[in-house]
């Protein structure tokens, strides 16, 4: 039986990335669940019950909700469909808030900022698994706040739902708790100093020092979970674009991918070089899933293949299960990949077979959703990149502010003694995550020079990135009380703890 396209995408993602990446539809919400199992150690699971009370009444009117549901609701008499209706509406649009980072059409619970919501799923358990990874390798008290926050009941989901769940069982685990065994490629030390992982890392443990000690009051912690989730977001995204870099052999480049920041209006050159950072920066993960393509068809067997068999085979449809029920699909998409072959410029045949088929996962004719594509929709999904949407053009590095403030946080920790200047801050963004705002024109130039990245402006004082980028970045932080200007024109950056 031939091999599976699918298969081969997503074991190419697991044998460079540690985890599937092959999701155009990945959200922050698929691996909250599961990272929020490993931390809690059990998941309450429900019966379908609850699930259609939480579905909005026009799916799901009333009228078909089970009895036992419309038992728990508590009066001098029984509410009827339309009361009950009227409630599940005012249920969602209180909770609508809480629901905007977490949002899923399906299979999950509408928040996770209480133990009492958090159900077993399995979608993106892997890339969940690698967040704890993170996680669990910080500080100590990470884990700690966050396992308290999510037994904190006093939030106004639980509120309002805890009562008609109060006899759900706990499960064990939500998912399958072992360590994250890391990539197979290039995994010698994950946590090593050159990594971006160990970056990461540090990031959390910042972080951490921002997140309130849980103390039993009356509080709850849906803006502390939520900037976990946020930057656990923004660290999947730097981990994968950055895997490329890595694993390769004899690289040139002295810094990790940069991230071009675009923060003003006002110079198009600004735009476009972010526009072409993205650009570079998703060409990177496509270039690493080509290592993993290559390891899984030698485990496959196909180095032994000599070029008639391969022709052979590609003339018989038999070399791969391009996963088609429609037979002109399945000749097209051969005679597809044959073309591909006869065009392929390596001289190795076994060259020649890794590089047709990393870009056949690559095109869309054959809808294998790549770790590429997993990285763009993702990009946009977590307010990284603008503009957002499926067929959104010219994407750029532009954070929303919510991400901007989980990522600030992570950068630096709380007080007047941590205080730094701007300059001194932008340094520290691009050395610890490759974050370049033109703080720095010398090194923010050379950063972006060193991997092609052109702004159309030569150094000088009336540079777009230090004179327009630089100070729109200055007010974006200010907007945000991160940082405060100054008579003497010094800009200070601090968070007040």
């Amino acid at each position: 039986m031939a091999q599976d396209i699918k298969q081969l995408t997503g074991r190419a993602g697991e044998i460079v990335f540690g985890f599937k990446a092959n999701s155009r539809s990945l959200r922050p919400i698929h691996f909250t669940h599961p990272l929020f199992n490993h931390i809690l150690d059990y998941a309450y699971v429900y019966d379908d019950d609850l699930l259609d009370l939480w579905d909005k009444p026009s799916k799901k009117p009333s009228s078909e909700l089970s009895t036992n549901i419309k038992s728990l609701f508590d009066g001098s008499r029984p509410p009827n469909n339309e009361r009950i209706d009227r409630i599940r509406r005012y249920m969602r649009l209180i909770l609508n808030n809480d629901e905007v980072l977490y949002n899923s059409p399906i299979h999950n619970a509408p928040t996770c900022t209480s133990d009492w919501l958090v159900t077993k799923v399995t979608d993106a358990v892997s890339i969940g698994r690698f967040l704890y990874f993170l996680i669990d390798h910080s500080d100590d008290s990470l884990e700690r706040k966050i396992d308290s926050q999510l037994r904190d009941h006093h939030d106004g989901i639980s509120l309002l739902v805890r009562p008609l769940i109060q006899s759900a069982a706990e499960r064990g685990p939500g998912v399958n708790v072992d360590e994250w065994e890391g990539p197979e490629i290039g995994n010698d030390s994950i946590l090593s100093e050159d990594g971006i992982a160990q970056n990461l890392l540090n990031g959390f443990n910042r972080l951490n020092t921002h997140l309130r000690e849980p103390h039993g009051a009356s509080s709850s912690y849906p803006h502390d979970l939520e900037r976990v989730i946020r930057f656990g977001s923004f660290a999947l995204y730097l981990f994968m674009i950055n895997r490329n870099y890595e694993i390769r052999e004899n690289t040139h480049h002295n810094y990790r991918i940069p991230l071009l920041f675009h923060f003003t209006t006002e110079s198009d050159s600004i735009e476009n070089a972010s526009v072409q950072n993205v650009n570079i920066a998703q060409s990177e993960v496509e270039n690493a899933t080509r290592f993993g393509v290559r390891l899984v068809l030698d485990n496959w067997g196909w180095k032994s293949f000599d070029e008639a068999e391969i022709i052979t085979r590609l003339e018989e449809q038999s070399l791969i299960d391009l996963n088609r029920n429609n037979e002109e699909k399945v000749a097209a998409e051969f005679e597809t990949l044959r073309s591909m072959y006869e065009v392929e410029p390596a001289e190795n045949t076994f060259d020649k077979l890794v590089n047709v088929f990393s870009n056949a996962i690559h095109d869309s004719t054959f809808n294998s959703y790549p770790p590429r594509n997993t990285v763009q929709s993702f990009g946009w999904r977590i307010g990284l990149l603008q503009p957002r949407g499926n067929r959104a053009n010219r994407r750029r590095f532009q954070p929303s502010a919510e991400l901007l403030e989980s990522i600030v946080l992570s950068t630096i920790e709380p007080g007047p003694e941590h205080q730094m200047t701007l300059p001194e801050f932008c340094e520290r963004l691009r050395e610890q995550y490759g974050i370049i705002v033109g703080g720095d024109m010398e090194q923010d130039r050379a950063h972006l020079n060193d991997w092609g990245i052109r702004i159309g402006s030569d150094v000088s004082a009336s540079d777009p990135l230090g004179s327009l980028n630089y100070r729109a970045f200055e007010n974006t932080l200010v907007d945000l009380d991160y940082a405060t200007k100054y008579a003497d024109g010094v800009t200070l950056v601090e968070v007040v703890s």
